[in-house]
């Protein structure tokens, strides 16, 4: 009756502000939440809902941001010392558990489905993931090469008319001479738009500078 409601108002919060990181974090919370709650009301230590407790520190570590696997670990320590207390103390007295096998039975199947439903929902992005780097790594190795291929071909022509000129072998002013130099400013221009255009894609990647 209550955990519906709780559970709504987390989507609700996530629709209205879009804080993904907030809307985790309350999720996880009123989990928590209603687990010790629920364990409280029923039969504390004794009570079938117990065996959810192994799933909540599971589904920290995956939309928790400040919620995370350990702050998880020792709220719901601290809820089974309480716990614990409250039997010693007599505030909490187990009912007649003759019955309860089936109740508790499909409990445990519950948190195994949730608990596998997570992992295997983690395997899954998991793979994808290395799919998609592996496509990545692949599609940078092509742009090297490509790169590596443009940077040669224009330094080349460059080194090589550098050379002649340095040796000699075409004599400065002639008509040789001025083909020369027009080819290495066009393969000049060409290594400054290579350039520009690798400058343009790395502020693509890293989006605009304010």
């Amino acid at each position: 009756m209550v955990a519906l409601p709780l559970l709504m108002a987390c989507f609700v919060v996530l629709r209205n502000t879009g804080k993904v990181q907030l809307t985790g974090d309350l999720f996880i919370a009123v989990a928590v939440g209603l687990v010790l709650a629920t364990a409280v009301t029923d039969q504390g230590l004794f009570s079938r809902v117990l065996v959810w407790f192994v799933t909540l520190p599971l589904l920290a570590n995956f939309i928790g941001y400040r919620l995370r696997v350990f702050q998880v670990i020792g709220i719901l320590a601290s809820g089974l010392v309480g716990l614990l207390v409250s039997h010693y103390l007599g505030w909490l007295t187990p009912l007649d558990a003759e019955g309860e096998m089936a109740g508790r039975m499909m409990a445990t199947i519950g948190a195994m489905v949730f608990t596998g439903a997570i992992a295997y929902q983690y395997e899954d992005s998991r793979l994808l993931a290395e799919s998609a780097r592996a496509r990545l790594e692949m599609e940078r190795r092509n742009w090297m090469s490509i790169v590596s291929h443009e940077l040669r071909t224009p330094l080349t022509a460059i080194h090589g008319a550098l050379s002649l000129l340095d040796g000699g072998a075409i004599e400065l002013g002639g008509k040789q001479s001025g083909a020369i130099v027009a080819m290495a400013r066009k393969n000049t221009q060409r290594l400054i738009d290579l350039t520009n255009a690798v400058l343009d894609v790395e502020k693509l990647e890293h989006g605009p500078c304010h």
